[in-house]
């Protein structure tokens, strides 16, 4: 929608610079006792009239994105500056809010579509004047209203069948809903630099005998329980038994077993509730490589990307069973790759047990998709907060005779740090630019995907929903571990 209205723009635009010149050349025939040096100058006059009138009249769609939400700890603003571009067709207003030490608090783009009427008057009247006076008539311009007036009219049905345009899965967007809560401390246990315990907290999930975290530094998982207690560790570096190369992600069914996906050994590996190795996954049937999965009955869910969202299922033996390719809008197909990774956790049944449901969050996209095996039931629920699919940036430089292209995502303002799941709950944690953004935690109906409510927590860093508590492994600068409980005053 907004590109047709764009090209719309540009192409009214062009319309009236050649009626422009066509006055220049021949004004009309009117008033007849005027002189023809008189008369030019009258239209002319007209012409400019039409042009500035164009760019107001009523609005027939809007558009309206944050691109940097206001922080949650931020302070109050004390600059706030409104620039507002005004074209035939669309007007963008842009309003950003900045503090004392010239930060940017808050920035919001608005894109209006509207009806020109002023423009359109005097494009439709010019000519029909000329017929009724007999002057002679432009043969381009019956030409370019007939061109401009098709596309016009597909893009106001195109407009009408996608809402606000910005959205094709046609889905409603909550409102975010902050509910102020108090953060009881269950446990705190700050870990220095000289402790051996934990090295580095990449990712925690939580269940009934505690949490586990995997430290990528020391290429292994530890398991505390809710008290903050080591009870083991597994792992180590190697490409072995039991052993990691590049861990990515990590899950607990309700027996306590944790399973944790490596992507550089090609396998998800599983340990039991005292840490033993019982089993491992061969991933090598894929093709195309898996960043997060879902726990399934007998093995794994998870999305290979390929241009679009594959989901795959993996039994207990490796092998492979590929669902329906879902198509996500508004993706450009070379970042397609980066841009529609995400976060993918198991829903279960009432005791927690794997029943074959599961959610693909994206991280820096919007929304999550719900899955009943290998299938979507429809569109994904959205966020609160817009995320709009990332695009990827191409530069070039030059090394001597050498020419080096490097492409990377564009950087997310807000994105989705963590998924996790109690059964009857879905917890999202966001991050952003500042550690004041990465403290939303968004919380969701499991079953349903209805948003419930969005909490602030206390910290940014890793963290686990599991039923009436939080884990939260902080690293500012040491890492801490915070089991906390909400309690709502």
């Amino acid at each position: 929608m907004e590109s047709i209205l764009w090209t719309l723009t540009f192409g009214l635009v062009g319309l009236w610079l050649i009626m422009g010149w066509d006055l220049y050349r021949s004004p009309i025939p009117l008033p007849v006792r005027w002189s023809h040096r008189r008369r030019r100058w009258l239209w002319l006059g007209c012409w400019v009239a039409a042009g500035l009138g164009g760019v107001w009249g009523p609005e027939i769609w809007v558009r309206s994105g944050v691109d940097v939400p206001r922080a949650a700890a931020g302070g109050n603003p004390a600059v706030a500056t409104t620039t507002e571009i005004r074209t035939p067709l669309l007007v963008q207003t842009r309003e950003v809010e900045r503090d004392l030490d010239d930060q940017v608090l808050r920035a919001e783009t608005r894109l209006a579509a509207q009806v020109p009427l002023v423009l359109l008057i005097f494009l439709v009247g010019i000519p029909l004047l000329r017929r009724r006076q007999g002057g002679p008539p432009s043969r381009r311009i019956p030409v370019l209203l007939t061109a401009l007036t098709i596309p016009l009219m597909a893009g106001l049905m195109a407009g009408c069948g996608t809402g606000d345009g910005e959205d094709p899965w046609d889905r409603s967007r909550p409102v975010r809903a902050e509910t102020a809560v108090t953060w009881d401390t269950l446990v705190y246990r700050e870990i220095p630099t000289t402790d051996t315990l934990l090295f580095s907290a990449d990712a925690v999930t939580a269940g009934e005998a505690g949490f586990w975290v995997l430290d990528r530094a020391a290429q292994r998982v530890a398991h505390l329980d809710w008290e903050g207690s080591l009870r083991w560790y597994a792992g180590r570096r190697g490409s072995g038994p039991g052993e990691f190369l590049n861990p990515r992600t990590l899950h607990v069914d309700p027996e306590g077993a944790v399973h944790v996906l490596d992507a550089a050994n090609v396998r998800v590996t599983s340990f039991d509730a005292s840490g033993r190795l019982v089993r491992e996954i061969p991933l090598g049937e894929l093709d195309g490589t898996l960043h997060t999965f879902a726990l399934a009955s007998d093995g794994i869910f998870g999305m290979l990307v390929d241009g679009s969202l594959v989901p795959v299922r993996v039994d207990g033996e490796g092998r492979v069973e590929r669902g329906t390719p879902i198509p996500v809008p508004g993706v450009e197909p070379t970042a397609a790759v980066l841009s529609l990774q995400g976060h993918a956790v198991a829903v279960g049944d009432e005791a927690g047990h794997p029943d074959g449901r599961w959610i693909y969050a994206f991280t820096v996209g919007d929304g999550f998709v719900q899955m009943d095996g290998l299938t979507s039931p429809g569109a994904p629920p959205a966020y609160p907060e817009p995320i709009p699919f990332p695009g990827v940036v191409e530069t070039q430089s030059r090394e001597g005779n050498q020419t080096v292209t490097t492409r990377q995502m564009e950087p997310p303002t807000f994105a989705a740090a963590e998924v996790s799941s109690d059964g009857d709950r879905l917890a999202i944690r966001f991050f952003g630019e500042t550690p004041e953004r990465g403290r939303w935690m968004d919380l969701y109906e499991a079953s349903s995907g209805d948003y419930l409510e969005s909490l602030i927590l206390p910290a940014a860093g890793p963290a686990a929903w599991w039923r009436d508590r939080v884990v939260l492994l902080p690293a500012d600068p040491e890492i801490s571990v915070l089991v906390l409980r909400p309690r709502r005053d």
